[in-house]
């Protein structure tokens, strides 16, 4: 399959034929519909987050559900989703709390530390994926999943501790 490959940091980004991925237990296969390209594939690209190379990148994902794996429940192929940017647990106080961005068990960031969705498709964990009603677009989704719902983990001092400006 098609694939947007870092191969090592500071480099450019290239397209590439890479193995498709099956899905793992817990996992799901996503064909990839849409996938946004923003400021942070720029850090990706130069290591500022983490993660190793080589890597295909994007973590803006719109796509549907091609299989799922062992274990999987609530998603069936055909399932319109997105994803957060985050790689959490689902399970630890704080992400059962709505606290995801504090996670215990953090793994790190889609197309940094796992493969990203700048790809035909991409293996993502399934409790991180979020269904896509059939009216939203997926190019949509995928642009909304990242720039209104990957807040950053520290606010703005006029918005912490319920002051405004």
């Amino acid at each position: 399959m098609q694939a947007a490959v870092l191969d090592a940091f500071d480099a450019q980004v290239r397209l590439a034929d890479v193995e498709p991925a099956k899905p793992g237990a817990g996992e799901v296969l996503i064909d990839v519909v849409a996938c946004g390209v923003g400021l942070t594939l720029e850090r990706a690209r130069t290591g500022a987050l983490g993660g190793a190379t080589p890597r295909v990148v994007g973590h803006e994902i719109g796509g549907v559900v091609a299989e799922v794996g062992a274990g999987v429940t609530g998603w069936s192929d055909g399932d319109r989703v997105t994803t957060s940017f985050y790689l959490t647990c689902g399970r630890c106080r704080w992400c059962a709390g709505g606290r995801e961005t504090l996670c215990e068990n953090w793994g790190g960031f889609i197309g940094i530390h796992v493969d990203g969705g700048l790809a035909e498709q991409v293996v993502l964990p399934a409790h991180g994926l979020v269904r896509v009603p059939d009216e939203v677009g997926l190019a949509e989704a995928a642009i909304a999943a990242d720039a209104i719902a990957t807040p950053s983990p520290r606010a703005p001092r006029s918005c912490r501790a319920g002051r405004s400006r």
